[in-house]
């Protein structure tokens, strides 16, 4: 149920997400018009935790990652999901005001706003989903995915990064429930209501990366990483631990170009920063094993006494520590098996205010679209992955400073801040029919249009 907004009112959103992984709310600034209330629905301290956590890194991830072979279906936790949902219902029924707006985040709450629905008035439910949506010849596997998909009809508004997640999701809707689907409109008719889908892709905070990428600090760590790492050209990759993105098959590649064209080693080397992973599940430190051991092979293969082919972190950056590294690097590689929308390219175009960098690009990637130029790549295709390095690493510097500033100028257009406005804007005048694609934005007093971006069907 929801309740009429009233035209003028400061827009007052309660944002709930799963305490395992959730988007800071610190890097939104003051926004007009928009005043937050951030709830964390807090993990169960037992057994349940576990079983939880099977769902979502054993059952949903693999399932929404194309990844079939990881899959693993149990009743026990199935149940462990369907009951942190209906805890974070009692959460939300005790601190939704009637007029606010609750926003839910990600796969971890998906049977959330039908709870909600159920239990309070308030100003609008939306849900935003951040990883990929499978499409229903995949989601039918899950025994449960009826209950998942009327789960997230309890939204008025469901929003994704990518068209081809939206259409995914539509398309599930109309198979696998047999609900009424307007493609073209983006809505789906649901219990004589109308709910709508939306494709907005997430921003980076513009403000805070120029920040960093004017500070002397960050300028001198990433003069100094150079002269260590000592190559001409440093590739980076930054990834969490995680069989979707691809570590493998880029280390592949790397073997595959130093092999095929030895005039880049010593020249060419690769930054691999992995972030830990935080699922705690056996799989994940096998994961961790193998990449050790590529990197061992990699650097036993073709290092030298004064040159380091892959040079391999496993731990946190601080944002600036990290800042240096995109500043230092000259091709950036964003290559996963499939993803939904990962900020990594949009940081590294964010810092690289002097106008040289390169952006290689999965085909796989829910970025792809933001980055028109960028170089692309079959990451299970080694040898052509190889090739597609090499330009890279020999792309002219006035074709990086051309395609940099058009991305640079779409990056700042659809910023964080632009993220958070366009979604709330639709959850708010949906029930006016406005379009679902917001094509303006207005921040700081200044009006931005959206580039290259139609309203989503």
């Amino acid at each position: 149920m929801r309740s009429e907004k009233i035209p003028g009112e400061r827009l007052s959103v309660l944002w709930v997400a799963l305490g395992l992984r959730t988007v800071s709310l610190e890097k939104c600034g003051d926004l007009d018009q928009v005043s937050f209330n951030c709830r964390k629905i807090v993990l169960p301290p037992d057994e349940s935790n576990v079983e939880l956590k099977c769902f979502i890194y054993r059952s949903l991830w693999p399932l929404c990652h194309y990844s079939i072979d990881w899959c693993v279906f149990k009743e026990k936790y199935w149940k462990a999901y369907l009951e942190i949902n209906k805890k974070a219902a009692v959460v939300v029924a005790n601190e939704c005001r009637k007029d606010q707006l609750v926003w839910v985040h990600d796969y971890h709450l998906a049977l959330l706003p039908a709870f909600i629905r159920s239990r309070v008035v308030c100003g609008g439910i939306g849900l935003f989903w951040h990883v990929p949506f499978p499409p229903p010849e995949i989601l039918d596997l899950l025994p449960w995915a009826d209950k998942l998909l009327e789960g997230l009809l309890g939204s008025d508004v469901v929003g994704f990064h990518d068209t081809g997640d939206a259409s995914n999701f539509l398309a599930c809707t109309e198979r696998l429930l047999g609900k009424k689907v307007n493609h073209q409109e983006g809505t789906i008719s649901f219990k004589e209501r109308r709910v709508r889908v939306t494709t907005i892709p997430v921003g980076v905070s513009w403000n805070k990366l120029q920040g960093m990428a004017a500070c002397p600090r960050v300028a001198a760590a990433a003069h100094k990483l150079r002269q260590n790492i000592g190559s001409r050209c440093v590739i980076l990759s930054v990834d969490s631990l995680d069989y979707t993105n691809g570590i493998l098959e880029k280390l592949a590649a790397l073997d595959v170009l130093w092999d095929q064209y030895p005039a880049y080693r010593g020249p060419v080397s690769l930054v691999q920063i992995v972030t830990p992973d935080t699922a705690g599940l056996p799989e994940y430190q096998r994961l961790k094993s193998r990449i050790d051991e590529a990197v061992g092979r990699l650097n036993g293969k073709y290092g030298r006494d004064d040159w380091v082919p892959v040079h391999y972190f496993y731990r946190l950056f601080h944002p600036a520590d990290l800042a240096a590294y995109y500043k230092a690097a000259d091709v950036m590689l964003e290559t996963p098996l499939r993803n939904g929308h990962s900020l990594v390219a949009k940081e590294f175009v964010a810092l690289k205010n002097e106008g040289r960098g390169v952006l290689l690009l999965s085909e796989f990637t829910g970025a792809v679209n933001d980055f028109p130029g960028a170089l692309m790549v079959n990451p299970y295709e080694p040898y052509a992955f190889a090739d597609k390095i090499k330009a890279g690493v020999e792309m002219p510097g006035e074709e990086q400073h051309r395609l940099l500033t058009v991305w640079r100028q779409r990056v700042v257009r659809c910023n964080f801040e632009w993220w958070l406005q366009s979604f709330l804007k639709v959850l708010a005048n949906d029930k006016e029919g406005k379009q679902a694609y917001p094509t303006e934005w207005t921040h700081d007093g200044k009006k931005f249009t959206v580039p290259g971006r139609q309203a989503s069907g």
